[in-house]
């Protein structure tokens, strides 16, 4: 009794304060040779200890994180990221290399939207790549984004992998007109 569950936007905010505090401890570990580094899972703890001091509470909270990891990772690549590293499956280090990949297909995006409709304002194509980075991207804007992005034996892969992934998403949801789209993620 006494569980919560977390929406996708409040876990979203969990994660990015468990970050943000992870990211403090560690300062003051490179700043004090007594203090050791946690990794993400004990540091959850350590966070929700501060937090609350309560066993009940940190349990509470540590229940509706994992609970929200199992049922958003998914839908949301942020949440399985964290996931992942919470379980130690990928380094702590890859969720930042993740945040250049996504600032990056978000500049080209915005790059292959001005080239593509040069009448447009900043503001107007800043607002598209907005709603494409929330809901579909056209098969012409990840298939260019894609080969910019990498080498062509690794392009080759993934375009095939996400034209698998766009077929299997366009065969379970129903017409929408544009097809050729393949979900976006944060």
């Amino acid at each position: 009794g006494g569980g919560r569950a977390l929406t996708l936007k409040a876990a979203r905010e969990f994660i990015d304060e468990l970050y943000a505090s992870k990211a403090r401890h560690d300062e003051r570990c490179a700043q004090d040779a007594k203090l050791l580094r946690e990794t993400v899972e004990q540091h959850l703890y350590s966070y929700l200890n501060t937090k609350y001091g309560l066993k009940q509470l940190i349990t509470r909270d540590v229940d509706a994180c994992l609970d929200a990891v199992r049922r958003f990772s998914a839908e949301d690549n942020d949440v399985a990221t964290f996931g992942a590293i919470l379980r130690n499956e990928v380094d702590e280090p890859f969720r930042l290399v993740q945040l250049q990949l996504k600032e990056a297909v978000r500049a080209l995006l915005t790059a292959h939207l001005k080239g593509r409709h040069p009448h447009k304002s900043d503001a107007q194509v800043a607002s598209s790549v907005l709603a494409k980075t929330r809901g579909v991207v056209q098969e012409e804007e990840w298939r260019d984004v894609v080969l910019y992005m990498y080498a062509p034996e690794d392009a080759a892969l993934l375009l095939s992998r996400l034209a698998q992934k766009a077929a299997a998403l366009a065969a379970d949801s129903p017409p929408r007109g544009g097809g050729g789209g393949a979900a976006g993620g944060g």
